[in-house]
């Protein structure tokens, strides 16, 4: 990233926190008063502002904000400032400002707090902003939101957007506004009037025209140039928290600045792909109603110049409030197996002061049971129970796997001697001699006449793509690392529903446009699509994850790396949803350097798709190319990742959680370049 080209304001925040929504419609010649106010949603800006300018030096913030205590009923006109209102000229003027200042490798923040409505007629998305006219609400819609963000893109500047509100009505039952506040107000055609008007069209297109009618959510993310964090999936509704005293404040508002605090106290760094994952390992443990989805490539994070990737693999704990239970946010889908042990690590300790160096020792804890798609837990030592009942969440790795389907590696007599002080435990690997255990395993490790450790797989043949390894003291290390990459690698490649559910697998279709050869084999050709239909035939929702187990031992997240969260949510059948979900997938083979460039190449892949009745993530399965880096954590990879999640969000209450199912498919992809070129990996994206 290039360094900003001023020596002015580096970051850029835009700020707006809805508090009122009042609308008064003539229907029928009947007058209609409806307050859809937010008791919550000023003050989750105020707070977001009071953290940049504690915390950031360099950073222009401009807040626009209006509190239900502050709208006096008798005139219909609020009583702060007309230059400080959440109005559509303020909101888009301070965007056009950024526009106009800002430069190439700047940040920018928006920050949006409030109702958020969906069109009927199309389903195009909206954000309420206030109107301090008769009607008081007017409509941003999607449309001239993106036409802003892609303005910044185009000058070089990473936009990271924050949605504490939701677009789907649909879950809106009874007395929920008078519950937790939905932040979801119904479409109003008259606050439509004056909102279709996209002043950064470059030719002012209306919203009304086909431009605007196609902006619905997933239409609004463009994920090379921007990030965004919203509140809730597209079926859920997002929520308020109502604290002791009546105070109230936004769920992702409210755990992302207490994350981030946090964070600073200890100069912590964060991307926003991790604090997203301890963002919702929070909803889980203390406010489950929602789950927050992060979108888009761009991966760099406002809050922190650092970009890492570090602890991608370690699943989530939670304590239930009203159990005391442990629950790990892993289950059947996941490979875990009763008995198997979990170091955890607290997320933030109570009791541990903030900036105290180094990290407490980890619980031990064992799995008592195993579901679906999470498990239960147990500490392995009893007097660690003060210590659980003080903490919420922590973060866990596998330390001991007791699956039926761990990975056999037979090692030369030779190898043992060299790697015997090395060799160290790994949690999907079994190691046996040459002369041990009869029948076939997945690798066999032996040592040159070169002294260069050879690792062939079931079929004798050389493993394509290992790094070259001395077979000495240091190399055995080197050795292990890459035999845990490989049993990572084909664990999760093997992994299968022991238990599969008939009418969870009914509820849901998966096709694909391309019928398989006779030897299971999907041909593609260089460069071409291959289509997956997804059908959700059930009145819930399913969710779906696509991982690509590559020729080079990667394994990627197909989803994720198309911008998308780790998941895609497919809605049930209705009057806005299909239903159906099109799924293109571009099969490339990359070209390399060398060799025959007039032979045809192939390069296989396996994609797997797995399938879930709840929203469920699957890092412990992503791995880079063999090689490229080790498999285990220890504490000085865990002290970059652990942030710290503080306070108690009083009065906020659980939903009982749904039953849990999952499947997975797999598809076999041979990918075909036929001329020119000399070529290597192949390379699948999803298309967006």
């Amino acid at each position: 990233m290039n360094p900003p080209d001023d020596s002015g304001p580096s970051h850029w925040a835009v700020l707006i926190g809805v508090g009122v929504n009042i609308s008064t419609v003539d229907r029928d010649g009947e007058c209609s008063r409806t307050d859809r106010s937010l008791r919550g949603a000023d003050q989750d800006v105020v707070a977001v502002a009071e953290y940049l300018r504690t915390y950031s030096t360099s950073t222009d913030v401009a807040t626009f904000r209006v509190a239900r205590s502050a709208y006096d009923d008798a005139s219909g006109r609020p009583t702060e400032a007309q230059e400080t209102l959440p109005t559509y000229d303020n909101v888009c003027s301070s965007l056009k400002r950024v526009i106009g200042l800002g430069k190439r490798g700047h940040r920018v923040y928006i920050h949006f707090s409030g109702h958020g409505t969906r069109r009927l007629l199309d389903g195009a998305v909206a954000l309420a902003l206030f109107d301090p006219g008769r009607l008081g609400t007017r409509y941003l819609f999607g449309s001239t939101l993106r036409g802003a963000l892609q303005r910044m893109a185009e000058r070089g500047m990473h936009v990271t957007l924050v949605l504490d509100c939701c677009f789907a009505g649909s879950v809106l039952r009874g007395d929920d506004w008078d519950g937790a506040g939905v932040r979801f107000m119904e479409y109003d055609e008259a606050a439509d009037v004056g909102s279709r008007h996209d002043v950064f069209a470059p030719d002012s297109v209306p919203v009304g025209t086909d431009r605007g009618s196609e902006i619905k959510f997933g239409h609004l993310l463009d994920p090379e140039t921007y990030t965004i964090l919203s509140a809730c999936g597209p079926d859920e509704a997002s929520w308020e928290i109502e604290f002791e005293g009546g105070a109230r404040r936004g769920a992702l508002s409210y755990f992302l600045i207490d994350s981030l605090a946090a964070l600073g106290r200890r100069r912590a760094q964060v991307t926003d792909q991790s604090l997203h994952q301890h963002i919702q390992a929070a909803f889980r443990a203390r406010y489950s109603r929602q789950t927050p989805m992060l979108y888009g490539k761009d991966r760099l994070s406002f809050f922190e110049q650092v970009a890492m990737r570090a602890g991608e693999s370690l699943a989530s704990v939670y304590r239930e409030v009203e159990s005391g239970e442990l629950v790990l946010l892993a289950g059947q889908a996941h490979g875990v197996h009763k008995g198997d042990l979990y170091l955890a690590y607290p997320v933030f300790p109570r009791g541990q002061a903030a900036d105290s160096a180094g990290l407490p020792p980890p619980l031990k804890l064992t799995v008592e049971k195993v579901d679906c798609l999470t498990s239960k837990l147990s500490a392995t030592d009893p007097s660690e129970a003060t210590r659980i009942e003080q903490g919420s969440s922590w973060k866990a790795k596998l330390e001991t796997s007791f699956s039926r389907h761990r990975i056999l590696v037979r090692l030369d007599t030779d190898v043992q001697n060299e790697a015997a002080r090395s060799l160290q435990h790994h949690p999907y690997l079994e190691i046996c001699g040459a002369d041990l255990r009869p029948g076939p395993s997945a690798f066999h490790v032996g040592v040159t006449d070169e002294r260069i450790y050879e690792i062939r797989n079931s079929a004798s043949e050389r493993v394509q793509g290992a790094p070259e390894i001395v077979a000495d003291a240091r190399g055995a290390t080197a050795l292990w690392d890459l035999l845990g990459h490989l049993a990572t690698f084909k664990f999760f490649e093997g992994l299968e529903n022991p238990c599969p559910n008939p009418s969870f697998e009914k509820s849901f279709s998966l096709d694909c446009d391309c019928a398989p050869g006779p030897d299971g084999y999907l041909n593609v050709t260089h460069g071409s699509d291959l289509t997956l239909t997804f059908r959700n035939l059930d009145d819930q929702s399913r969710y779906v994850a696509i991982f690509d187990f590559k020729s080079s031992w990667e394994v990627c997240n197909l989803t994720s790396e198309a911008g998308q969260d780790s998941f895609l949510t497919a809605m049930p059948k209705s009057g806005l949803d299909s239903g159906e979900m099109v799924l293109p997938l571009e099969m490339t083979v990359e070209p390399q350097q060398g060799g025959d460039r007039e032979a045809t190449q192939q390069t296989s892949d396996t994609l797997r798709i797995f399938v879930t009745s709840r929203p469920t993530s699957f890092p412990a399965t992503i791995l880079p190319p063999l090689g490229q880096s080790g498999s285990r954590h220890g504490p000085a990879d865990l002290q970059r990742f652990i942030n710290p999640l503080t306070g108690d969000p009083g009065g906020s209450r659980h939903r009982q959680e749904p039953s849990s199912d999952w499947a997975v498919t797999t598809l076999l992809v041979r990918t075909t370049r036929e001329t020119g070129e000399r070529s290597g990996q192949s390379a699948t994206h999803l298309k967006t």
